[in-house]
């Protein structure tokens, strides 16, 4: 079911964007030790169609150090799955690209521009080819 949705969203960019509309927010708590990557890789598992995980952080996960990060960011890339990291408040920028698949996807942004973002990150995925990098801001 997964591959299908991600083979639609891929060919019906008003499918992708009508899906990022939807998207709810999970509450996960303040200071949350709780990171992505590791959730990425055992969803995508199995998964051939392009994958991407867009990563939304206000700063590092803690009690979650750096080397673990990288290390998982680079399992995620090796697996071809795409980061797109998004940060604001306290996040680092050097944070971001360590963990994102390309520096252009390491992307920092205010409260209010949130929904803009997702929405250039909506647009790059629909025009996306397998095997190549998107780049949200060139």
């Amino acid at each position: 079911m997964t591959e299908l949705l991600i083979k639609s969203f891929v060919k019906d960019k008003e499918l992708l964007m009508k899906a990022v509309r939807k998207l709810e927010t999970i509450d996960v708590g303040v200071g949350t030790s709780n990171q992505p990557l590791s959730y990425a890789l055992k969803e995508f598992n199995g998964v051939s169609t392009l994958k991407y995980l867009v990563v939304l952080t206000d700063g590092q996960w803690y009690g979650f150090n750096n080397r673990n990060s990288l290390k998982l960011a680079q399992q995620c890339h090796d697996e071809n799955i795409e980061i797109i990291a998004l940060g604001f408040g306290e996040a680092e920028e050097s944070f971001l690209k360590a963990i994102a698949s390309c520096d252009e996807n390491a992307l920092y942004t205010s409260l209010n521009n949130l929904s803009g973002c997702f929405s250039r990150i909506a647009k790059e995925i629909s025009k996306a080819k397998k095997g190549k990098h998107i780049k949200i801001f060139k």
